[in-house]
C-alpha cells in the first residue's frame, strides 16, 4: 500500500526526447509505489526495481529504449529494460 510518487511530478521527462533513466532509477529504488503518468519515457539502461515494486501507468504510459542505447542491439544477447530485486 501507501502513496504513489508520481513521475512527472518528480522531474522525469515524459516528452519521449529527453532520457528519463536516472529520474525513473531513482524513484524505483526509494519508493514502493511509482506512477508515470501519462507520456513516454525514454531509458538508456536497465532500471532495477526493489521487491515490492508496484508501477502503474495511466492510460498509453510507454517506456520506450532510446535509439542507440548501449548493449540492447544483440538479439543473441538480450538485455532487460527492468529488472525486478533479486535477479
Amino acid at each position: 500500500g501507501g502513496a504513489f510518487a508520481n513521475a512527472v511530478e518528480a522531474g522525469c521527462a515524459s516528452d519521449g526526447v529527453a532520457d528519463a533513466t536516472a529520474c525513473l532509477q531513482g524513484l524505483l529504488l526509494n519508493h514502493s509505489n511509482v506512477f508515470l503518468p501519462f507520456g513516454i519515457y525514454l531509458v538508456s539502461g536497465t532500471l532495477l526495481t526493489r521487491a515490492d515494486t508496484t508501477l502503474l501507468g495511466e492510460g498509453l504510459s510507454v517506456l520506450r529504449l532510446a535509439p542507440g542505447a548501449p548493449g540492447y542491439g544483440n538479439p543473441a544477447a538480450p538485455k532487460a529494460v527492468l529488472v525486478p530485486a533479486g535477479w
